[in-house]
């Protein structure tokens, strides 16, 4: 039946020219984990006995498995965004707001029809995972990849979908002209 969510990678503008002018990119996502809400907890005291008490919800981490493409384009976009994060021949570092994308979750029903989203805000690649090359040319290569994020937050994909009407556009492409299934 094949997965039945879609992972859209919205590039930070450095890396947008990146293999053409691309501000978002999708690749075939074998497994991924929606990542968890948590909310750090402090020590308070303010009467009486000790407790705790919700101070902030911490940044974090998540890990997606792609399918290596057979032009190599998934993992030569991945390394060139995090050679772009710390380059490599000065160990510099590049500025925040310069390399943070973000990561668009979309959980689909069995029509294919959005049922929940999750975004990944100030996300970027942290680690780029091993490549086993002792694969059989039956399998497909997994890539797997790590990111870190500063916030997460979810849509109600109804109001996307009402939105994209008002504005007389679908998702994919604009009412009179749109994107079929297969592209």
């Amino acid at each position: 039946t094949g997965n039945r969510y879609k992972i859209e990678i919205f590039l930070p503008t450095a890396l947008s020219a990146w293999n053409g002018k691309l501000d978002k990119i999708q690749f075939y996502c074998r497994d991924c984990v929606l990542p968890p809400s948590q909310l750090t907890q402090i020590d308070s005291r303010i009467y009486g006995q000790k407790r705790m008490v919700g101070a902030f919800v911490e940044a974090g981490t998540a890990s997606m498995s792609f399918l290596f493409d057979y032009q190599g384009l998934n993992v030569k976009l991945f390394n060139a965004w995090i050679d772009y994060i710390s380059k490599p021949d000065t160990k510099r570092l590049e500025y925040y707001d310069n390399y943070i994308g973000r990561v668009r979750i979309t959980l689909l029903n069995n029509l294919n029809i959005p049922i929940y989203i999750c975004n990944l805000e100030e996300a970027y690649p942290s680690r780029v995972g091993e490549l086993p090359l002792n694969y059989s040319q039956t399998e497909l290569l997994p890539l797997e990849i790590e990111w870190t994020y500063r916030t997460i937050s979810y849509m109600d994909p109804t109001s996307l979908i009402e939105s994209a009407i008002n504005a007389g556009t679908s998702i994919g492409g604009t009412l009179s002209n749109p994107v079929k299934a297969s592209d």
